[in-house]
């Protein structure tokens, strides 16, 4: 992915957050920069690898202390965004310290092109990473055994060797 649709700039806002009740929640990031806001819908599983990435690089590398200063993020007067997120990135700009995260929807990820773009600063990134990952675990606990989501009506757990609770019928 190269080339950039639309830049919103430096990220006055960013967070994560999920609808709906677990093991039927849908995601989304919001995000408010100088030109425009946007919804970016996006899977489980992307999220929590954002986050994931996310915290890593910033625990991995220590800040700078030479850096430029990256422009405050105001509100928004562009126009506003609904994406689904079928591929997402992340980079970093070393003269500010700063990160930037680029969305494809379908269209643009086939076209090899970035549909969003957005900069956030060290300090947002790890806000970022702590509240997603708490948006992530916040559903259904995972089985100890096989790790997929428990629904309180029962679990059958490959690793029960066909003991675990059955749920729905055979015919």
């Amino acid at each position: 992915m190269t080339e950039v649709r639309h830049e919103l700039g430096p990220a006055r806002l960013f967070q994560a957050e999920a609808q709906g009740k677990p093991g039927k929640r849908t995601f989304r990031l919001m995000v408010e920069a100088p030109r425009g806001t946007a919804s970016v819908w996006l899977e489980k599983e992307q999220l929590s690898a954002l986050a994931l990435q996310l915290k890593g690089f910033l625990e991995s590398q220590a800040a700078r202390r030479d850096i430029g200063k990256m422009p405050e993020g105001v509100a928004a007067t562009g126009r506003e965004f609904e994406v689904k997120a079928v591929a997402l990135a992340l980079t970093y700009r070393e003269q500010e310290d700063a990160f930037g995260i680029l969305i494809a929807d379908e269209a643009d990820a086939k076209a090899r092109r970035v549909t969003l773009g957005w900069w956030v600063t060290r300090e947002q990134a790890g806000r970022f990473a702590r509240q997603a990952l708490e948006v992530v675990t916040a559903g259904r606990p995972a089985c100890p055994l096989c790790h997929e989501p428990m629904n309180p009506e029962g679990h059958a757990c490959a690793k029960t060797n066909g003991h675990g609770k059955l749920t729905g019928e055979f015919r």
